[in-house]
């Protein structure tokens, strides 16, 4: 079980969410951090598909992305 103390403002906002919609404040948490977690863990596994492909012995040098002046 996590306990944690949350700051007074966000208390406040979830206790507004939670009068207004019948959720508990439990329940947007939870779904707040699940959302997190699988945005951080598709950001990893991007990341470790990239080094695979970097530590291929035929893999192509790296694209490299540079200024040239240009706008856009």
């Amino acid at each position: 079980m996590l306990h944690l103390q949350l700051p007074e403002d966000i208390e406040n906002r979830l206790d507004m969410l939670s009068l207004g919609s019948g959720h508990t404040r439990q329940f947007y948490v939870l779904e707040a951090l699940l959302e997190y977690l699988d945005e951080v863990e598709a950001r990893q596994r991007c990341r470790e598909a990239v080094r695979e492909v970097a530590m291929k012995p035929d893999a192509e040098q790296p694209m490299r992305f540079e200024k040239d002046g240009r706008d856009g």
